[in-house]
């Protein structure tokens, strides 16, 4: 076995995902309730949580839910993810990282 090319970024992976997600659902429940879950770190952290397992099963599957109860002064988030959806959200990244494999 040869390798005849070797090329990287260590900084795009899954986690450029995820906060793509949490820019995407923070601005929805911005529209939504106008609140804003950036402000507080807790609602961060239980978002990104939330998008990690959504990744997961959208892998695998058509369509994902998300879920977070009172996430924001009481405010829930829910929102049914479809696979069409996740791709152009992370179209960005992808791009990125098709240009480091060509």
């Amino acid at each position: 076995m040869n390798i005849s090319f070797q090329h990287h970024n260590r900084n795009l992976g899954a986690r450029d995902f995820d906060w793509r997600m949490v820019n995407y659902y923070c601005k929805m429940f911005e529209e939504k309730f106008n609140l804003n879950p950036m402000e507080s770190k807790k609602s961060i952290l239980r978002l990104v949580d939330a998008i990690e397992k959504q990744r997961k099963i959208i892998s695998a599957n058509i369509e994902s839910p998300i879920s977070c109860e009172c996430l924001v002064e009481d405010e829930d988030l829910y929102h049914l993810l479809k696979r069409e959806e996740f791709e152009e959200i992370i179209k960005p990244d992808v791009v990125h990282f098709t240009d480091l494999i060509q």
